[in-house]
C-alpha cells in the first residue's frame, strides 16, 4: 500500500492572513480619513501627521496608504528595515529637515542649537560641564564652522 500525504493544516495561516489583512484595512481607512480630514478624527489625524512632519503630512498619510495596500496585497507585513528603505528614511528626513530651515531662522532657534552643540561638546570631550562664558578654541571653531553661521537672515 502507498502512504497517504500528510496535508498541512492552514487553519493557523489562514487567521494571521485575515489579522495582516484587518490591519492593512484599517492602516486604509486611516488615511483616507486624514486625507479628508472627515470629522474631529481626520481632523486630529491630520494634526498628528503635521506634528510630526510638518507641513509635509500628506506625504506620511501616503505612506501609510501604501503600507496599507501592500498588507493587503501580499497578505504580509512588509520589512522596513531594508537597505533601500533605510537610505530612503534618510533622504526623507533630510527634506524635512532642510524645508524647516525658515522655520528654524524665523523663531530664532539657531541660538538653541549652538547651545545644544556646545553643551554636547563640553560634556564628551572636556570630561566636564563648561560654563557659558568659557572661551575655549575648540567650541568657537564648532560656533564659526556651523551650518546656521551662513544662513542670511533677513531683517
Amino acid at each position: 500500500m502507498t502512504k497517504k500525504k500528510k496535508r498541512k493544516d492552514s487553519k493557523k495561516t489562514d487567521k494571521n492572513n485575515y489579522q495582516v489583512e484587518l490591519k492593512g484595512l484599517l492602516l486604509i481607512l486611516v488615511a483616507i480619513i486624514g486625507f479628508g480630514r472627515f470629522g474631529i478624527v481626520g481632523r486630529l489625524i491630520s494634526a498628528f501627521g503635521a506634528f510630526l512632519v510638518g507641513t509635509w503630512y500628506n506625504i506620511l498619510l501616503l505612506a501609510i496608504l501604501i503600507v496599507g495596500g501592500y498588507m493587503m496585497v501580499k497578505r504580509e507585513k512588509p520589512n522596513f528595515f531594508t537597505s533601500k528603505l533605510v537610505g530612503l528614511y534618510v533622504f526623507v528626513i533630510g527634506i524635512l529637515v532642510f524645508s524647516h530651515l525658515d522655520y528654524i531662522i524665523q523663531n530664532d532657534l539657531k541660538d538653541l542649537f549652538l547651545k545644544a552643540r556646545r553643551d554636547t561638546v563640553c560634556s564628551r570631550y572636556m570630561r566636564a560641564s563648561c560654563c557659558p562664558k568659557c572661551i575655549n578654541p575648540t567650541l568657537s571653531i564648532l560656533q564659526a564652522e556651523s551650518p546656521f553661521s551662513r544662513i542670511r537672515t533677513k531683517r
